[in-house]
């Protein structure tokens, strides 16, 4: 009846949600746009770089045939990666390159996969989780005199390392990460119309 009520108040709009419950989700009848929120490779199946390719065909491919002519978006997915850990060339959850690796895996298949209309990598740029995070997790120890501030240590033992949100493709301070350059240029080599 929501549904209803707001598509007649304005057709213009999709009527949608980010969902985490997937093909689960027992509203998807009433979207006109369906849109799942997942992180394979990070927070399910960490290690896998074939997860994303895995996860979100199925999940397109069960919208297409479930909900025939009702676009489907990845409106939500990412991996972390803490930006000082440059010397780590190891795809280890956390390093840059593990980052890199999930994150182009996320764009390719969204690229490749007809029956995905678009998706929105979680997020920008790293920002503080919260106080609880912070004190559970503890800060970085920070490099004396560095400006913009670097870690020179931090717990990634946590779910939150020094209290931030690291799945940005830049730090906290604007400084690009190595993902930023892969989705960059996954982009830009698109033969299609990328909004």
């Amino acid at each position: 009846a929501a549904a209803a009520r707001v598509q007649g108040l304005d057709p213009s709009r999709f009527v949608t949600w980010a969902t985490n419950s997937q093909l689960n989700d027992k509203c998807l009848e009433h979207a006109t746009l369906i849109s799942f929120n997942y992180y394979p490779a990070w927070y399910n199946s960490v290690g896998d770089l074939d997860a994303p390719a895995h996860a979100w065909n199925h999940y397109a491919d069960g919208v297409r045939s479930r909900f025939p002519g009702v676009p489907f978006v990845i409106s939500e997915t990412g991996a972390g990666g803490i930006y000082e850990w440059t010397s780590n060339d190891t795809d280890a959850k956390w390093t840059l390159k593990y980052q890199s690796e999930v994150l182009g895996a996320d764009v390719d298949v969204a690229m490749s996969n007809r029956n995905i209309s678009g998706v929105t990598l979680w997020h920008f740029f790293d920002f503080k989780g919260n106080d609880a995070d912070t004190k559970r997790c503890g800060q970085c120890d920070l490099v004396p005199g560095s400006d913009p501030p670097l870690c020179r240590w931090v717990d990634v033992r946590c779910g939150r390392p020094g209290g931030l949100n690291h799945k940005g493709v830049v730090d906290p301070w604007r400084r690009k990460k190595p993902a930023f350059d892969v989705v960059a240029a996954k982009y830009k080599a698109a033969d299609f119309f990328v909004v």
